[in-house]
């Protein structure tokens, strides 16, 4: 039906974020972007959003923030994948002339085909079903922004801050499966903006079957206990980041990329199937052998992976 990736990038104090969904309907949506200058997989990240994405009609780009780990590298992403669907928080950082990601991202945010989020926001084939330019019917993406709330003090005092902290202008963006799984993303966003967020939108946030925890896991992240609760996740993913500054939370939770390194959520009916680069031991208790699932995976006859993944578990919805 769908597919979720996250991608991990392992080494250093900065470590960024990239993920891509693959619509159940005829859209393809990038999460950020971190290609690291020195990272050999960086042409085979591209290559793959490229095969990934190339028979959907509606292709999209949602920016977090415009940080370093979060934008890194989407002037080359541009060269091989494009879009004239750019979604950020409208927000005034200054350009920097040695920073040709920044530049670029700002390029892409002052320009035609930029839309900027709140939370109130609702578009065809993002949210709405709608009619292309050839006039085909193509349904809704399921995405939907919770957050920015543009008259928030909060908010609003956090965009004044967005030359030397842009983390708390993040967006938090649900993306829900009919039938089958809710995820939610943070950004960056830190744990005091996110008090705000509770605060504002309590009562209707829900229940969201995998949440990515905020700013990679950093106990700067921490997601509160009160939004944790409503929040109620089956799994929660912890990003990479230095070990030392890892908000662990519960271990029967979470997935932790500094272990497991790239994951793929394969969302079906009623169920997500949810593979790992490494083959990792810990894992949360949601989880479910299906022996159909592991062997869907396996080519018996040249003896590998199909996609390079060992396979996990099954989380049932």
């Amino acid at each position: 039906m769908s597919k979720v990736k996250s991608f991990s990038f392992e080494d250093g104090e900065i470590r960024g974020d990239l993920f891509y969904i693959k619509h159940n309907v005829d859209c393809f949506t990038i999460i950020d972007c971190y290609l690291k200058d020195n990272d050999d997989r960086k042409d085979a990240i591209i290559n793959e959003i490229v095969s990934e994405s190339k028979l959907k009609s509606v292709q999209r780009f949602i920016s977090t923030h415009p940080d370093d780990d979060h934008i890194h590298g989407i002037e080359d992403l541009w060269k091989k994948w494009n879009t004239t669907n750019f979604y950020c928080v409208a927000n005034n950082i200054a350009p920097d002339s040695n920073n040709p990601s920044l530049s670029k991202y700002i390029e892409l945010k002052d320009g035609p085909n930029c839309t900027f989020i709140d939370k109130d926001l609702e578009r065809a084939f993002l949210n709405k079903k709608g009619i292309s330019d050839g006039g085909k019917e193509i349904g809704s993406s399921g995405i939907n922004f919770l957050w920015p709330d543009l008259n928030n003090n909060d908010f609003k005092e956090a965009l004044t801050k967005v030359q030397t902290k842009p983390n708390n202008i993040c967006p938090v963006i649900k993306y829900e499966v009919k039938d089958s799984a809710s995820f939610l993303w943070f950004g960056d966003m830190e744990t005091k903006m996110q008090e705000s967020f509770y605060e504002s939108q309590k009562g209707k946030i829900g229940h969201i079957d995998i949440v990515f925890a905020p700013h990679h896991g950093r106990k700067s992240g921490s997601i509160p206990a009160a939004l944790m609760e409503e929040l109620s996740p089956k799994i929660v993913v912890i990003g990479n980041a230095p070990s030392k500054d890892i908000e662990y939370l519960d271990t029967d939770l979470t997935i932790t990329q500094n272990s497991s390194s790239d994951i793929l959520f394969d969302v079906k009916d009623g169920k997500v199937v949810i593979y790992t680069q490494n083959n990792i031991k810990d894992k949360p208790k949601c989880l479910k052998y299906e022996l159909e699932d592991a062997l869907s995976n396996i080519d018996i006859a040249n003896n590998k992976l199909k996609n390079g993944l060992y396979y996990l578990g099954t989380l049932y919805i």
